[in-house]
């Protein structure tokens, strides 16, 4: 069978051709041009020619030219150009040039056009630049010459000969180019009047890069300019047809009116402003091409507005350039200028009309004052003083710019903008250069400081810290500007005790403020309040550490003293009266006195008093957030009394949860769920309505996915989830207390338990094991977001004792606004059945009695109030109560645990007869009863087989080691010196362990291979292939986050094999994996289901058996123990 490309090149050799047209070597006479289309496009071609007559061929290659430049304007995909000029190469080439074709002039000019856009869209230092404008040009001649005299577009051969003769005069500047598009305007003009808007218009763009280029006084070429437009404008007639022409007639008045706009910028003529609005208005009005020409008349229209409502103040231009430029903007969102433009209009607006809707949008100014600044900085010829305020005022935007949007990228350009300054001024020899350099300084602090609450980095805060002392030693001693310095150098102090915790920076702190203070210099009501504010703050930290109650009494002094200062200033008043309540919070929980208790509810109430001046929105959120806290510290109340049954807090703490959660618009789901709770906890206890208990833990458990979506992130949801650590626990008491069966308590536990832990080892979003990212529209919202949220959030985090906050405020409208915005999406979620499925518990589970095959399921939960145990066996599930797990004894058991091992490393007799004493109590309270209600009397022989038995904890009990529960008098296989030295990278025993360990599987006929300092993808390639595997390093448990509990490898701290990595594992072939590393199995996280661990981890990949250590182990003895197994 014959090459179809071979094939095609015959088809194209042999068909009719004009080889004067297409040079030898050019285009389709190029070897290689049948090499560029693709099979189906060769096969096309091959029954373009073979199918269809030689005079139809051209149309039908004209319609694939057009085809193609049709797909480049719509995809902007360029491989689409080469191709539209082939096709238009082969319609040169075969085209007929017999008189009889009327068609000839057209086709011709098709490959001039395709060539021509082939060139407007390829980079312009492209080799074939050139070459394509000369192409298009000699195509377009060959049109005119060609085509019919009388045919009906010559007039628009002879435009678009004009038209690239113009462009290629504008870079080459030839007379002979000049004088030949001119006579093409005026020919095209001649044989088609109707047209002459056009053709003139683009005569006056020839005419304006003559005079440019001959560097003609602007005004002088102005006025030609306009005369031709003018005349291009006054010729319209009722023949005139937009859709004619590639040019609009709103384009033609559009440059009409910008040349009286460039004119009004020399001539400062009102009248030239004022023609230049007509003209933008009939740009509006006129026949459009697209969405270009409606855009730039609107844009325009409304600069020209704003520029006449600055000179005149006149309302109605005002209302005008905000209408206009709005428009501009809705037909390009992402237009620069016209942001900036409109966000420049409205500040001066607002301030004139004193309109705080506009106010309210300035946002929209500052990105339009940062293009300014920048434009103005690359232009050249600036001197020092200008260069150096312009710097300044571009570093002051972009930081007010992050103050509004939370970019980081802003607040590194502001940073760079104040350096900038520093350097300009450095090198000017101004004479005010000192005094401007601790402004800029200044400025540069307070960037600074707005960087180091983003990175939490030491070093952006130490910078700030000497920038803002450079700038208090160069003020004033006395001075208002020293007080402004001084308390700013003290916020910075302790901002950086937050991080790093060291008092003496909050020491350093209160000496500065109180220096200031101690000069009772009269200061204005705003700054005592501040100052004293700041100092409150400096106690309240002071108290933290120390627990001395005399810090609380000096901080409760300040924040009083900062209330009453006179200060008009709500945020710092309501800064204060947050603060207080803090100091009173901590005072009552200190005491826990009745008195103190009360005052700390009367400090909520001002609280919630000092909101309704807010408005409505940011009201509601701080209304919410107290609201909360006045919650929160009944429910720390109440736990102080130990959830007693009669405490006024107890009943207080469920009224208020039951009258005032409904009200709560913005509250986070997770706080929601938490509230529901303990709610749950007052039912049963303080109401007696287990039933209602029930039901609140059930509301709270179908909550629980809503509360991980909307989560800010890892970190977050990790906190959330902390918070909630109880949630699987309650399931179970609150619904066998209720009187539900214990299958139904343990489908309820199942669900929850699935649910929260899935999230606690894994990185992504996974609900129903489904991830995010099967539902990319949801995915998108959220994302959208929650990246300003969770910043505005990490801010407030990082500011919660912040004496300013009123840039608080502005954060919290828009906190409002995105939880607004999240209901709504939580709502359309609910028309979409796998959405909403999405955000619910997962459904009942099948028969949970198949999982009792291999031997009893166990699950052991501990928790306020009783505790139990689920046992699942193929017989069904019943429940066991377990009194001795609860009230004090579980509490003095946990005390006899963290002894034990605290004495490990130090006593090991006691730490064993401690241990002993555990596993005594498990065996006792746990073990033997349940091994009773499973008929295991205890008579086991030599040949008895006992049945497997599997044991899962939740609650309190969940880091005990159930396992080894034992009512002997030894400690099985314990080992003595345990140390707590993890620094080395591998054990030192580690070669000897695996030495023996190889020489044990050798000898028994297996096949080894040793790893010496693996990493984690060689250990992972290996973990597939192998049956069994020993590890003999490091082990880390992460008390924060136990998916990066990790084993540490060679490239532990870039690429760890932690428990995250292990769950993305698809094919762990191993059947068997010891880990003879410290704390394998052990979870010191808020999360305490035993299974939460690397050894857990390995499991949960597929791994089914695994060895691994509680604690801390030397590894001079992991070897026995390893050989021995």
């Amino acid at each position: 069978m014959a090459d179809p490309r071979q094939q095609l090149r015959e088809f194209i050799d042999f068909s009719p051709r004009n080889d004067h047209i297409i040079q030898d070597g050019e285009y389709c006479r190029s070897a290689d041009f049948v090499t560029q289309f693709s099979d189906e496009e060769v096969q096309q071609l091959i029954q373009v020619y073979k199918c269809h007559q030689p005079n139809v061929r051209p149309g039908l290659l004209a319609t694939k030219c057009e085809a193609s430049l049709g797909l480049y304007f719509r995809t902007k995909e360029t491989s689409y150009l080469p191709k539209a000029v082939a096709f238009g190469s082969l319609i040169a080439y075969h085209v007929s040039l017999d008189t009889s074709n009327f068609d000839r002039g057209v086709l011709l000019s098709i490959f001039a056009r395709a060539l021509l856009v082939h060139r407007q869209y390829t980079p312009s230092d492209a080799p074939s630049d050139g070459k394509l404008l000369d192409d298009s040009i000699y195509y377009c001649r060959k049109a005119v010459e060609l085509g019919p005299l009388e045919e009906i577009n010559r007039a628009l051969h002879f435009y678009d000969l004009g038209d690239q003769l113009t462009s290629r005069y504008a870079e080459r500047h030839d007379a002979a180019d000049f004088a030949e598009a001119e006579r093409c305007f005026q020919q095209a003009s001649t044989l088609k009047p109707a047209g002459r808007p056009i053709f003139v218009f683009r005569w006056a763009r020839l005419l304006k890069e003559r005079d440019e280029f001959a560097n003609l006084e602007k005004t002088e070429m102005l006025r030609t300019y306009m005369g031709k437009l003018k005349e291009a404008v006054i010729s319209e007639t009722n023949a005139f047809r937009p859709a004619e022409y590639r040019t609009s007639l709103s384009n033609v008045w559009w440059h009409f009116g910008y040349s009286f706009w460039e004119r009004s910028e020399v001539t400062h003529n009102s009248d030239d402003l004022k023609h230049a609005a007509g003209c933008f208005e009939q740009a509006r009005l006129a026949p459009l091409h697209g969405s270009i020409d409606r855009f730039r008349a609107y844009q325009d229209l409304g600069r020209v507005k704003a520029i006449q409502f600055m000179q005149n103040g006149n309302l109605e231009d005002g209302n005008t350039a905000v209408e206009m430029l709005t428009e501009a903007l809705k037909i390009q969102p992402e237009s620069s200028l016209a942001m900036e433009s409109l966000g420049n209009h409205l500040r001066v607006f607002a301030d004139y009309t004193n309109s705080d809707e506009m106010l309210s949008r300035s946002a929209e100014i500052l990105r339009k004052a940062i293009a300014h600044y920048e434009e103005a900085l690359s232009k050249p010829g600036n001197d020092g003083k200008t260069t150096y305020t312009m710097h300044n005022d571009l570093a002051n935007a972009y930081y007010f710019n992050f103050k509004i949007n939370l970019l980081v990228e802003d607040l590194s350009a502001s940073i760079r903008g104040y350096q900038s300054a520093l350097k300009t001024l450095e090198e000017s020899g101004l004479e005010n250069a000192k005094r401007a350099n601790l402004m800029v300084t200044h400025g540069l602090a307070i960037s600074l400081t707005a960087q180091f609450e983003v990175t939490q980095q030491q070093r952006d805060i130490d910078r700030a810290i000497e920038c803002y002392k450079k700038c208090l030693q160069g003020a004033t001693e006395k001075s208002l500007q020293y007080v402004t310095r001084a308390t700013n150098l003290a916020s910075a102090y302790q901002e950086r005790y937050k991080l790093t915790e060291k008092i003496a920076d909050v020491k350093e702190s209160q000496r500065i403020l109180l220096e200031v203070l101690e000069w009772k210099l009269g200061l204005p009501a705003d700054h005592r309040s501040n100052l004293c504010n700041h100092l409150g703050r400096a106690y309240l930290f002071s108290y933290i550490v120390y627990r001395e109650p005399v810090y609380l009494d000096f901080a409760k002094e300040q924040f009083q003293n900062a209330l009453s200062s006179g200060s008009t200033r709500h945020a710092f008043q309501l800064a204060a009266s947050n603060n207080l309540t803090r100091v009173l919070r901590y005072k009552a929980r200190q005491t826990k006195t009745l008195s103190d208790q009360i005052a700390a509810l009367a400090q909520m109430k001002d609280n919630l008093e000092r909101l309704k001046p807010l408005q409505e929105s940011s009201q509601h959120v701080h209304q919410d957030s107290f609201m909360y806290n006045f919650i929160d510290f009944i429910l720390d109340t109440w736990e102080d009394s130990g959830y007693n049954a009669t405490s006024m807090f107890g009943q207080m703490y469920l009224s208020s949860v039951l009258t005032m959660l409904p009200r709560m618009r913005t509250l986070q789901v997770s706080a929601i769920v938490r509230l529901y709770m303990y709610a749950a906890l007052a039912q049963d206890i303080i109401a007696k309505k287990p039933g209602e208990a029930r039901n609140m833990i059930r509301a709270a458990a179908d909550l629980l996915p809503k509360a991980i979506l909307l989560s800010f992130g890892r970190k977050d949801t990790l906190n959330n989830l902390g918070n909630l650590v109880a949630l699987p626990s309650f399931t179970i008491s609150y619904s066998l207390e209720a009187g539900d069966s214990p299958s139904q308590a343990l489908q309820l536990f199942d669900k929850v338990r699935s649910v929260m832990w899935d999230q606690v080892l894994s990185s992504q979003l996974t609900l129903q094991g489904k991830r995010i990212e099967e539902f990319p529209a949801l995915q998108v919202k959220l994302e959208t977001i929650q990246r300003p949220l969770s910043k505005a959030k990490a801010r407030q985090t990082k500011n919660a004792l912040s004496g300013d906050i009123n840039e608080s405020l502005v954060q919290q409208h828009e906190i409002y606004c995105e939880s607004v915005a999240y209901q709504e999406i939580l709502g359309e979620s609910k028309a979409d059945p796998e959405l909403e499925a999405f955000l619910r518990l997962p459904a009942d589970t099948s028969d949970l009695v198949k999982y009792a095959q291999e031997g009893p399921v166990i699950i052991v939960n501990s928790s306020l109030f009783r505790s139990d145990a689920i046992i699942v066996t193929t017989e069904g599930v019943d429940s066991l109560r377990l009194p001795m797990l609860e009230g004090r004894s579980m509490t003095e058991r946990e005390n006899w645990y963290a002894a034990a091992l605290h004495l490990m490393s130090s006593d090991l007799p006691a730490a064993t007869q401690q241990l002993n004493q555990v596993l005594e109590w498990l065996w006792d309270a746990i073990a033997e009863p349940i091994f009773q209600h499973l008929g295991f009397n205890g008579d086991v022989t030599a040949d008895s087989e006992l049945p497997r038995t599997w044991w899962i904890t939740t609650g309190r009990i969940g880091t005990f080691p159930l396992h080894a529960a034992d009512r002997t008098t030894r400690t099985p296989d314990l080992y003595g010196d345990y140390t707590r030295n993890g620094r080395r990278y591998r054990p030192t025993n580690a070669e000897r362990e695996v030495t023996s360990i190889q020489e044990i599987v050798d000898s028994r006929g297996g096949k080894s291979k040793v790893l010496l300092s693996p990493n984690r993808d060689v250990a992972l390639r290996h973990l597939g292939r192998a049956d069994f595997a020993h590890f003999a390093c490091h082990g880390v448990c992460d008390g924060d986050d136990p998916a990066r509990s990790a084993l540490r490898l060679m490239d532990w701290t870039a690429k760890p094999l932690d428990v995250g990595c292990l769950l993305q594992q698809e094919n762990l072939g191993c059947q068997l994996v010891y880990l003879s590393a410290c704390e394998s199995a052990s979870n010191k996280s808020k999360f305490r289901d035993e299974g939460l661990h690397l050894a857990g981890g390995f499991q949960m990949a597929g791994v089914p058996h695994s060895i691994a250590s509680l604690w801390h182990v030397d590894d001079f003895y992991s070897v026995d123990v390893s050989e021995r197994f």
